[in-house]
């Protein structure tokens, strides 16, 4: 019979300014200090930490983690150290087909803007701006 861990310390390294240590802590809530720890639950967490870059650009970003559990009690820190790699950037907005709007008007309303870093929210809200001006 083994004594069940529970989460000590969650760290961080390799982060970006996009991306905070609080807003990764505020995502990760089943490694919150004092709770069960499960292996399913690291590999579910290193997951969305990778997908809170790909939000931001980061596509080639690799999550890898490390635990270290504590000889005299029962918690298990873990470290998560990511590798972004070099955020996407936007080449071009094309626009296919006829349009009641001019293009010129989109382009200066969108968030997207050629040269910048694509970000998914942007991109959501330049195509949820789109389907309502049609």
């Amino acid at each position: 019979m083994q004594p069940q861990l529970r989460v000590g310390e969650v760290e961080f390294s390799g982060l970006v300014p996009e991306v905070s240590v609080e807003e990764l802590r505020a995502k990760l809530t089943d490694l919150d200090r004092g709770l069960k720890y499960t292996p399913g639950t690291l590999a579910q967490s290193a997951d969305l930490v990778a997908e809170i870059f790909k939000d931001r650009g980061y596509y080639q970003a690799s999550v890898e983690t490390k635990t270290k559990p504590e000889a005299t009690s029962t918690t298990i820190d873990i470290e998560f150290i990511v590798t972004p790699g070099t955020p996407a950037k936007i080449a071009a907005l094309n626009f296919v087909g006829n349009s009641k709007i001019s293009e010129t008007i989109t382009r200066t309303t969108f968030k997207s803007k050629i040269g910048s870093t694509f970000l998914r929210s942007a991109f959501n809200a330049d195509t949820q701006q789109l389907l309502e001006q049609h």
